[in-house]
């Protein structure tokens, strides 16, 4: 059978946009220091909360695009009853790097909000590691990365898929986690065997082709960048910079141990 790695991504993905959605609001009506002046200026007006939150809401909905789509897939292989590998290997990315980045939003939001993320209403206490506890939930995500190199290394999917590396060559972004997944790939070939012991060159590999997969996936969607489909599509400058928010955000090498 193939594996359910939707629900916990689209609960901590959808968790953390929720919580988004409450600071934003909060930043919204927080009066910052007046001076001399009638009024201060709102929080939500100053350039690193409203340039992190735009960041935040981008970067999550080019992840949520991704599993929405997988769902999608899983939806018609269950009623074809063929499982391909390489959906295998989608539905574990939309695991580990659901769950891994709807963490890393809340920690995030944590900082920006300062001393109101302190306070029960802000919802970033205790009930916001329910977000860690999925990292854990239906397969560990560490187990998640170590599947999909598994399947490269036994054949059942590219290591070099031809599609999409050239898709991802025709991008920025895309040239630049692909240099880093052909230079982590071409150490772990001359180390051969001793590539095992080397823990963060195996979750750079995993996290790499996540990444060149779920871009390629955003940039393939009619609805990337308003979640609404249009006849025309969505524009290329829209997605682009979805994407770089989520590359500004999100991509990381060495990747970080922690979620």
């Amino acid at each position: 059978g193939i594996p359910n790695h939707n629900n916990p991504s689209q609960f901590t993905t959808g968790y953390a946009q929720m919580l988004l959605r409450r600071q934003w609001e909060y930043a919204g009506t927080r009066e910052l220091w007046r001076g001399r002046k009638p009024e201060g200026p709102k929080m939500n007006t100053m350039p690193l909360i409203e340039g992190g939150m735009t960041d935040l809401v981008r970067g999550l909905h080019v992840v949520q695009t991704f599993i929405a789509q997988t769902r999608e897939v899983v939806g018609q292989a269950i009623k074809g009853d063929v499982f391909p590998n390489e959906l295998v290997e989608a539905t574990c990315i939309c695991k580990f790097v659901g769950t891994s980045l709807g963490v890393d939003a809340v920690s995030m939001l944590r900082k920006m909000m300062g001393s109101h993320a302190l306070f029960a209403k802000s919802g970033l206490g205790a009930p916001a590691f329910v977000c860690n506890a999925t990292c854990s939930a239906e397969g560990d995500n560490t187990i998640m990365e170590l599947k999909i190199l598994s399947d490269m290394i036994r054949g059942r999917t590219a290591k070099f898929p031809s599609g999409l590396v050239a898709r991802s060559m025709g991008r920025a972004a895309g040239r630049r986690v692909l240099a880093i997944y052909t230079a982590r790939f071409a150490k772990a070939i001359v180390l051969g065997k001793g590539a095992m012991k080397d823990g963060q060159l195996l979750k750079d590999i995993a996290w790499a082709r996540a990444h060149l997969l779920i871009m390629d996936a955003f940039w393939s969607s009619k609805t990337g960048a308003t979640g609404h489909g249009t006849e025309g599509g969505v524009s290329e400058r829209a997605k682009a910079d979805f994407i770089a928010s989520y590359e500004r955000l999100f991509i990381k090498f060495p990747t970080p141990i922690c979620f």
